[in-house]
């Protein structure tokens, strides 16, 4: 496992905390864990999609795999704040308004 990316690696940490591929599979909502094997087994890699519940089981078992090390081609500082509700947001008129 040497020669595997950080993002791999970080899949293959989140199935062991998770419970293996299949506890991963279920938490993803896939019936069977040949779903997910591709992920570990090609090139191919972890559906950004699945990062945040990813990160969210993890957190809960307290050894939390990001989402930034899931995928760290995917600029999740911007998807974080686009998925924010928007009264969590800054109140741009109360911004434009403020005393110089």
């Amino acid at each position: 496992m040497d020669d595997l990316s950080p993002a791999k690696l970080a899949l293959f940490k989140a199935a062991t905390v998770l419970g293996g591929q299949a506890a991963l599979a279920k938490v993803l909502g896939y019936s069977d864990r040949r779903n997910v094997t591709p992920w570990f087994t090609t090139e191919r890699p972890f559906p950004a999609e699945h990062c945040p519940v990813i990160e969210r089981e993890t957190r809960a078992r307290n050894d939390v795999v990001t989402c930034e090390e899931l995928r760290p081609d995917v600029p999740w500082d911007v998807v974080r704040l686009q998925a924010l509700p928007p009264d969590t947001l800054p109140n741009q008129q109360e911004a434009s308004n403020a005393p110089v």
